[in-house]
């Protein structure tokens, strides 16, 4: 596996693709159209449920996973090779369809492509056994896959849900949102066999137990330069999510797990359930789906959510400060930020909210009938004065005036060539299809 380095700076990190390591060759303008490349359709033997955002490798070609659909309907890994002439098509073709069987099932999260070997690693969390499995895609005619691990539901997890990262010696980490102890979730680390063809191995690095340590990793992680591994908790009893890391052993002791930050619940935002990002300084950035903005706190029906920031202590030791770099409000700003962030090279970050928009076109209603739209693609800009702007670059129409161009984004973007690509959770028409593939040009 190669190291993937963050171009604003020192800062190294191994990541997806999508997690946030790719960057744009130039800032995005204001005034943005939407381009359909695919509306899956499940009954033409297509994908259906998109589960993932998009990985991309080298020549622009994208790679992602339905959890329903494909030749078993048990969920399916998809490529589009961009079109050869200006103005074409997308070219989509199903690589592999899960049996449901041995080989996994219902497979979620972000692929993770390895640059060299043009392997694709990604999770499930259906199978034999309903625990979930860690697979991987080796290139062909046809490709193959070879599953990792396979989860037993135990203390060694249960459910991996999010895709997995890399270190630069092959190492496979991840979590799982059940399993452990506590029953919690936990971080798993999968290295490689010493020999061609052995088994990987597995080995738990945390265990959550819902008391401070938090619980219920509903992200993906990060590992840094030192192998220390970033990540979020949904929540623990006094708090609404945590940022955290686990430190690496001295010797053959165990991981240590330390609390960046604890989130309160209320202007600083709740529920972080989108992966995290470095930049150059080493500052952590991410979202969460609620809290931020007061009108949450008066309207708790309000889709709202936060894009926010952590700086580590000048001291090197002790709880590192957030700061809430834009607070939603659920109305045409957006709301309700499920999925992490990417930068481009300005230090401008990107992302997606399921909610808010263009309120006109109500894709639903959330808790007492509050109105949450059918989701944005936004920006949110370092500005003078130390202050960030944000902008929102695309809002879903949705149904149900004709043809969609999709609704409620719920998994990160990606940079191909300046433009943005997403996913959608809903697409087409009428509302309630199997979810499409988009494009966001200057």
């Amino acid at each position: 596996m190669a190291l993937q380095e963050n171009s604003m700076g020192k800062y190294l990190a191994w990541a997806p693709l999508v997690a946030g390591l790719v960057f744009a060759a130039a800032s995005m303008s204001s005034a943005q159209t939407e381009t359909v490349i695919h509306t899956f359709q499940s009954n033409k033997n297509d994908g259906a449920g998109t589960s993932s955002g998009l990985t991309a490798d080298f020549r622009g070609a994208l790679y992602g996973v339905t959890s329903m659909g494909g030749k078993y309907n048990a969920g399916c890994v998809y490529r589009f090779v961009p079109p050869t002439v200006e103005g074409g098509n997308w070219t989509e073709s199903i690589i592999y369809s899960f049996t449901g069987r041995a080989d996994g099932g219902t497979p979620t999260g972000n692929l993770y492509l390895d640059p060299r070997s043009q392997h694709l690693f990604g999770t499930a969390v259906g199978g034999v056994n309903g625990h979930g499995v860690v697979f991987e895609l080796i290139p062909g005619s046809p490709w193959t896959e070879k599953v990792l691990y396979r989860f037993k539901g135990t203390t060694d997890g249960s459910s991996p849900q999010w895709g997995v990262v890399t270190d630069n010696g092959g190492a496979v980490y991840g979590t799982a949102v059940g399993g452990g102890s506590g029953k919690q979730g936990v971080v798993f680390r999968l290295q490689p066999p010493a020999q061609r063809g052995g088994a990987w191995t597995e080995s738990v690095l945390y265990r959550f137990t819902g008391g401070s340590d938090g619980g219920y990793p509903f992200a993906p992680v990060i590992v840094d330069s030192t192998r220390s591994v970033y990540g979020t908790t949904w929540y623990y009893p006094s708090s609404p999510g945590t940022v955290f890391r686990l430190s690496p052993p001295v010797g053959t002791g165990p991981w240590t797990l330390t609390t960046l930050y604890a989130f309160a619940g209320g202007t600083d935002g709740a529920g972080p359930s989108g992966g995290l990002l470095f930049d150059s300084a080493g500052l952590l950035y991410g979202t969460t789906q609620s809290g931020g903005n007061p009108v949450c706190t008066a309207n708790p029906a309000a889709p709202c959510g936060t894009v926010f920031k952590l700086t580590p202590p000048s001291g090197g030791t002790g709880p590192w400060t957030e700061s809430v770099l834009y607070a939603f409000t659920g109305g045409s700003d957006g709301g309700q930020p499920s999925a992490g962030l990417i930068f481009d090279s300005n230090g401008a970050v990107y992302g997606t909210t399921r909610a808010g928009g263009a309120l006109t076109k109500v894709c639903g209603t959330y808790g007492s009938g509050f109105p949450f739209g059918c989701g944005t693609v936004f920006k949110v800009a370092p500005s003078s004065g130390g202050t960030w702007t944000e902008s929102v670059l695309y809002a879903f129409q949705g149904p149900p005036n004709g043809p969609s161009d999709g609704a409620s984004p719920v998994t990160p973007l990606v940079f191909v060539g300046g433009n943005l690509f997403g996913t959608t959770a809903w697409g087409g028409y009428p509302f309630g299809d199997d979810g499409e593939v988009f494009e966001v040009i200057p």
